[in-house]
């Protein structure tokens, strides 16, 4: 018969054999509560290794150079900026991009260049502007 609280003194020992069978129950458990895509098992790339692209410019060159990009499994695409709206649609429409960014909800949208640039969960900028607009938007990143 086990002690309850309140029936006294609990030895080391049986303080020692609870503490073993909680932690034995929490190992158990540990793998339904975590899933593997969040360690970086099977395949998947840990969150912790992921780099979030930033795309300024989505024409021809812009997206030519964003899929080869997303190429690497640790890249993911978090957003799209282009002052032309059909660039914009187009881009995220095209095949590499649905692939790597999932739903086109999680994809953010940008008109201004600088709302790219002042965001903080973005690690990479690339930048696929004409050439008269490339200093100003990589100076701003």
């Amino acid at each position: 018969m086990s002690k309850q609280i309140g029936d006294g003194p609990i030895s080391r020992r049986e303080m020692l054999r609870g503490a073993a069978a909680l932690s034995a129950g929490a190992l158990v458990g540990f793998p339904s509560i975590v899933p593997s895509s969040a360690l970086g098992t099977d395949g998947a790339v840990a969150p912790s290794n992921r780099l979030a692209l930033g795309v300024i410019g989505c024409g021809g060159r812009g997206m030519a150079d964003t899929n080869e990009f997303l190429n690497f499994p640790e890249t993911q695409l978090v957003a799209l900026c282009d002052v032309d709206e059909r660039q914009i649609t187009s881009g995220k429409k095209s095949d590499a991009v649905r692939k790597k960014a999932g739903d086109e909800k999680s994809l953010k949208v940008h008109r201004d260049y600088r709302e790219i640039a002042a965001r903080k969960d973005i690690d990479i900028m690339l930048v696929a502007t004409p050439d008269h607009w490339h200093a100003l938007a990589s100076c701003e990143g």
